[in-house]
């Protein structure tokens, strides 16, 4: 969202990303009576904001096979397929199935669908039920041989404009590695090839041009924001176009265009401006609608603007439409880019703290909620826990991706995956981006890079600034004696300079083989030495292998155990660290965590839900004697900012991480700041393209919103509230659809302005590689 002023001054942009939300609803929309105006600002300017926007179509046929009808499947679709004879269409994994459907006027309908049943031998009759928003339509029997056509009517008073929702039930969902020769882990009931609405033309597209927006019949554009007063929709000119938006504005349309606003939690009113109403003399002028809010403070809105003709074409030209509201009244938020106040209020280079010491371990694989300090009951942890007590530590801290080299090159650039492109498997550091090591090495640090996983490798290109950088595939006990050897080398030379150690330790990645005495002691019960390797977590996957709950507390178990291992390592090596007399600053920090079948899935590489991303993190201080909780939400991009800004004084501004080092060392106890107000607009991005799974995440305040951007990541867009349901197992999308619509509207602004600089190809070395297939990521 963009803000200008309109009357004197200088523009002021703030950012399409504030919360203003254009949403389907209703209101009284007043069209305001000419006259002298108030002092208005500009909060968003339509055509300019239609990339961002969302575009719903009424489209005859929805050829559910076909790529572009992904993103009106949800819930229970499988991939697509296709027949012999070319025939595209999608199974239903499962006994359900959703669609997404836009009707842009209403009337009577005959909804018709082609479908078959999943077929094998002795298969009972497959009863399909079809529901309208909830409303039964009628059954059909699917056949198993081939496709067959059905058709149900809809009453008018059920087929209003606006978003729909199909829903098909079958009576049974059959295993099919159970009943054919395939390993296909999937549980099919039937199949549809397409959903037919009407016989009419495909509509245009809309269109923004300049200042100019053309909406073609058929269509809706909505936009989202979060107004706290009353807004008002404005434009210099309104047009009705026949055919196109280059037809002869005289030939007279029937059009008919509805201004849909719904402000969260009211109803929607609608305003229709009709060409009959409007053609003359001031068919073209100027004019504007009064877009009520009736809450104190910010609330999610949406903005539908929508097109219907008699004929099915021609649309609505608008020229310079605008949101505008009352001078002194705008969003305060700030952009994502921009720092929130209580951190920019200080100047971009502070006084530098003594050169210290810095250590910084990952660990591979750690979600936060295996720790004592984050709430583990189990004691596997006591290194861990006995630093954090004196350390400032992050409650809700993010991965930005939910596998390790590109989250790794997050934590060295201070960017996100977004941006330095390192997202597949292929993928390398470019040069062109100064990592953390490169930083202190020219602020006089000795810089030295330890590493047990091939992600973080010199053939990754993520060595960039380390003096010494050693991939190794070894346990941690001894990474870590590599690392002391690298200090001792130091010393004997005369060397000085404060070391800077960055170490990546695989515990407690799979396989799950922990070494003894931690097996014995947290995993007594497990006797199976198969059960926790790789093969058996990508059986589990491929559903060859039982995921039991006592199959899942038994993998806990092991990875218990391996926590425990990595704990027992991070605190000899403070240890070795104090007899050689250090006292660094310690990161201890995870790349991603790790699922447990939490949603059907292990590991990590498949979505970004909660196990895999919510992380631990925490910094102590050198001589740091008491704690810090800190609420706020944080996430890996920060690393960078806050070191430098601690050590050095530097705040470098085109990082996409903020500085933390005002929230160190404060006075011990809680942050007692609520959920609610700490930084509310801060965009927490995280994203994934990995092996064709694309989709991104967006937490804002106590919101996360995750939306698929490849076909099969996810059944659709999902909104959970994390302070009510932290474990994210109740999606809010259908419930609070405005809520979804802004902060997917966030997203893709936020996206939208990120340039990802072109990765390195590169060429992993053959030890590399089997390093990689050994943990899982390749093979």
């Amino acid at each position: 969202m963009h803000i200008y002023q309109t009357k004197g001054g200088r523009s002021l942009v703030i950012g399409r990303s504030l919360s203003v939300v254009l949403s389907l609803g209703a209101l009284f929309l007043g069209l305001v009576a000419c006259g002298p105006e108030p002092e208005m600002i500009e909060l968003d300017r339509l055509a300019e904001g239609l990339a961002t926007a969302e575009i719903h179509r009424e489209l005859p046929i929805l050829d559910l096979g076909e790529p572009w009808a992904r993103k009106h499947l949800g819930r229970g679709w499988s991939w697509d397929a296709a027949s012999a004879d070319g025939t595209s269409y999608v199974w239903v994994d499962g006994e359900q199935a959703e669609v997404d459907l836009f009707l842009a006027w209403g009337r009577e309908l005959e909804i018709s669908a082609r479908c078959l049943a999943f077929s094998f031998p002795d298969a009972p009759p497959q009863q399909v039920t079809f529901e309208w928003d909830g409303h039964a339509l009628g059954e059909a029997t699917f056949p198993g041989g081939g496709f067959a056509e059905f058709a149900f009517k809809v009453p008018s008073e059920l087929a209003g404009p606006g978003l729909h929702h199909l829903t098909l039930s079958g009576t049974y969902a059959q295993k099919v590695s159970e009943v054919l020769s395939s390993e296909d882990p999937r549980s099919l009931s039937f199949a549809c090839d397409w959903i037919r609405l009407s016989d009419g033309p495909e509509p245009e597209t809309a269109r923004g041009e300049g200042d100019t927006l053309w909406i073609p019949s058929g269509v809706e554009v909505a936009y989202f924001l979060e107004p706290s007063s009353d807004v008002t929709l404005a434009w210099e000119q309104l047009s009705w176009r026949t055919g196109s938006a280059d037809a002869d504005p005289e030939s007279p349309t029937n059009a008919v265009l509805s201004v849909v606003w719904q402000v969260e939690g009211e109803a929607a009113q609608v305003t229709e401006l009709t060409e009959l109403d409007h053609r003359g003399a001031d068919h073209q002028a100027a004019g504007s609608v009064t877009l009520p809010v009736k809450a104190d403070e910010p609330t999610p809105a949406r903005l539908g603007l929508r097109v219907s003709t008699r004929a099915g074409s021609g649309g609505v030209v608008l020229k310079q439409p605008r949101i505008l509201m009352p001078s002194g009244s705008e969003p305060s938020q700030a952009h994502p880019s921009e720092k929130p106040p209580e951190l920019a209020a200080r100047a971009d280079v502070r006084e530098p703290s003594a050169a210290p010491p810095i250590l910084i371990w990952v660990v591979d694989t750690l979600r936060a909620d295996r720790l004592g300090l984050y709430g583990h009951d189990r004691p596997i942890s006591p290194h861990f826990d006995a630093l954090a007590a004196r350390s400032t530590v992050f409650e809700r801290a993010v991965a930005q991706s939910s596998w390790t080299r590109p989250t790794m090159a997050t934590l060295l650039t201070g960017v996100g995956p977004e941006r330095h492109g390192v997202q597949g498997i292929e993928d390398g550091l470019s040069p062109s981006f100064e990592t953390l090591a490169e930083h202190f090495q020219q602020s006089g640090y000795a810089t030295g890079g330890f590493s047990t996983n091939g992600n973080f490798s010199p053939d990754t290109n993520l060595d960039q600034g380390f003096d010494r950088f050693e991939y190794q595939v070894v346990d941690a006990d001894r990474i870590t004696e590599r690392m002391l050897a690298w200090l001792d080398e130091l010393r004997a030379k005369g060397d000085s300079r404060p070391p800077l150690m960055v170490v990546l330790t695989t515990e407690p990645h799979a396989s799950f083989e922990p070494a003894e005495p931690f097996r014995a002691r947290f995993a007594p019960g497990v006797d199976d030495p198969w059960l926790g390797t790789n093969e058996h977590i990508r059986a589990l996957g491929d559903k060859k292998a039982p995921a039991t709950d006592e199959v899942v507390e038994q993998l806990f178990q092991l990875y218990d155990a391996e926590i425990a291992w990595n704990d027992h390592a991070f605190g000899a090596l403070r240890s070795s660290l104090a007899d050689r007399g250090l006292d660094p600053l310690i990161v201890v920090v995870a790349d991603h965590g790790e699922a447990f079948h939490e949603r059907g899935a292990f590991g990590h590489g498949w979505d970004l839900h909660r196990e895999v991303l919510h992380i631990p993190f925490w910094i102590h201080l050198p001589g740091q004697q008491e704690g810090t909780r800190i609420t706020r939400p944080v996430q890996q991009a920060d690393l960078l900012p806050t070191l430098l800004d601690w050590v050095t004084g530097k705040r470098p501004s085109d990082l996409d991480g903020e500085s933390l080092a005002d929230l160190l060392a404060r006075p011990g106890g809680k942050d007692d700041s609520s959920i609610e107000r700490i930084d509310p607009d801060r965009l927490l991005v995280s994203t994934m393209d990995y092996e064709g799974r694309k989709g991104a995440s967006l937490i804002r305040g106590r919101y996360k919103l995750i939306v698929p951007l490849s076909p099969g990541f996810a059944a659709g867009r999902m909104l959970f509230d994390l302070q009510n349901d932290p474990e994210e197992r109740h999606d809010l999308s259908r419930e609070r659809p405005i809520l979804t619509g802004w902060l997917a509207q966030l997203l893709r602004e936020y996206l939208a302005t990120q340039t990802a600089v072109e990765a390195e190809e590169v060429e992993l070395e053959p030890e590399t590689r089997e390093q990689l297939e050994a943990l899982g990521y390749l093979g």
